[in-house]
């Protein structure tokens, strides 16, 4: 969905199951048990906007929210001709934790299980 306001337009995900929440990352509980599960979502979201809706020139991610898109870009949309060659500026502020890959981590968020590694986007098994 598109809305315009002082001729910016902007995009919004309309996914309720992940983003029809009372807070961004969590709740007066703590975060939600599957923030990176929705953050991953939105990654392959962004990816998908840049290639439908809005061609990106340079794509810029900030922090463990948006860390995949690059993963994804230069994975799973390798091959893609209308995404696989937009470059990537990532500036991380945090460490984000992806899940305990002892269980394995490829499969539902669409990450190869070969990057999955101390010289890729392992850290320490996690």
């Amino acid at each position: 969905m598109a809305r315009n306001l002082n001729g910016v337009r902007y995009y919004f995900v309309d996914d309720p199951e992940y983003f029809d929440r009372d807070g961004l990352y969590g709740g007066s509980s703590g975060d939600y048990p599957d923030n990176p599960e929705r953050y991953a979502e939105f990654c392959r979201v962004a990816i998908e906007v840049a290639k439908h809706v809005w061609p990106a020139d340079v794509i810029h991610c900030h922090d463990w929210q948006t860390a995949l898109v690059p993963v994804l870009l230069r994975t799973s949309y390798g091959d893609d001709p209308l995404v696989k060659g937009i470059p990537v500026i990532f500036s991380p502020f945090t460490t984000w934790v992806i899940t305990d890959c002892s269980q394995g981590c490829a499969g539902a968020r669409g990450i190869p299980q070969v990057v999955f590694h101390l010289d890729g986007i392992e850290f320490f098994g996690r």
